[in-house]
């Protein structure tokens, strides 16, 4: 309807004359706000908060963060620093940040100790088991050290990465037996040093026993010659013997050859190199050569059993001692 008299100008209309909540997202067109028309201090964190808030809140299920951590992430958001765009692509991989096994879900960053079994940390030089030791120790020169421990290896081999030296067998295959040598060398596991039974060191090649050390002391060949060496210094004119066990004699027999000598003085001396033939209670020596004196002693091979021969010095009238040493080598039956 036209104005009768004079048109009045326009009233301006401020926020107050607006009642609260009377403007909502219907009543505005597409457009028609634009963000010349926003001033620069129009909008406050304060008012963005409640709507960022309910944003997160919406997405929570998708990104497994609860609301408590909705709002400290809102809260920080200018601390982190992270974009829009950082901020989905943390939503799109919650789920392999949190449940990850594979390495190539992982960028860089530390792993939980949860994830780490035993080994709860790692420090500037090593591995540390219990928070309080290290249980792996690298020093400077790469040197790897085990802090009381020792290093169980179930199957596999421990090689040098020097090639054609050492390599230390683990339990595959055949260990503790001439065709795994548990020392040996790379790519060539039959030929070293094993056990195999108690109180025994072995050598073999191309996988078969050449040689070894008995417990006694007792050294064998190809698995079968066996020969007994000892050596030392009497005092003044003592009588001293050792008794050699070796296969029982009531069968084909045992041979042994002994050699044996003993010095007091340089004409003083006594010397043994016997063979000795062993049948059933019966005991047949052979003297290659002998040199026994009064003053420098004597030597004896004697029976004691079916499997045990002595040999045996009777000091001299000489009252010095000196040294000596005994060689036997037999086979046993």
């Amino acid at each position: 309807m036209p104005y009768i008299g004079k048109q009045p100008a326009n009233v301006p209309v401020t926020a107050d004359d607006i009642p609260a909540n009377s403007i909502d997202a219907s009543k505005i067109i597409d457009g028609a706000i634009t963000i010349a028309d926003i001033a620069d201090d129009a909008v406050t964190a304060d008012k963005l908060a409640n709507s960022i808030n309910s944003a997160i809140a919406a997405n929570t299920a998708k990104t497994g963060i609860t609301s408590g951590q909705a709002s400290a992430i809102t809260a920080n958001t200018a601390k982190t620093g992270i974009t829009s765009g950082q901020a989905s692509a943390i939503t799109a991989n919650t789920a392999k940040v949190t449940n990850s096994t594979s390495a190539s879900d992982l960028t860089s960053g530390t792993l939980p100790s949860a994830r780490l079994g035993t080994i709860t940390g790692f420090t500037s030089t090593g591995i540390d088991d219990n928070a309080t030791s290290n249980a792996i120790t690298i020093d400077a020169s790469e040197n790897v050290a085990l802090a009381g421990a020792s290093l169980t290896m179930t199957d596999g081999s421990l090689k040098s990465g020097v090639s054609g030296t050492f390599n230390i067998n683990g339990a595959t295959g055949t260990a503790g037996a001439p065709a795994y040598c548990t020392y040996g060398f790379n790519g060539d596991v039959n030929t070293g040093m094993y056990s195999g039974t108690a109180d025994n060191v072995k050598f073999a090649t191309a996988g078969t026993e050449r040689m070894r050390i008995e417990g006694d002391g007792v050294v064998v060949y190809a698995g079968q010659s066996r020969e007994f060496y000892a050596n030392g210094t009497a005092a003044n004119n003592n009588t001293y013997s050792f008794d050699i066990t070796h296969g029982n004699d009531s069968g084909s027999g045992t041979v042994l050859y002994i050699q044996a000598c003993h010095t007091h003085h340089p004409s003083y001396d006594s010397i043994l190199d016997v063979w000795v033939s062993r049948r059933t209670n019966s005991f047949t020596k052979n003297d290659q050569f002998r040199r026994d004196s009064a003053t420098g002693g004597n030597w004896q091979v004697s029976y004691q059993s079916n499997t045990v021969t002595r040999i045996q010095h009777n000091g001299g009238n000489y009252s010095g001692g000196g040294p000596y040493w005994v060689r036997c080598t037999w086979r046993n039956n």
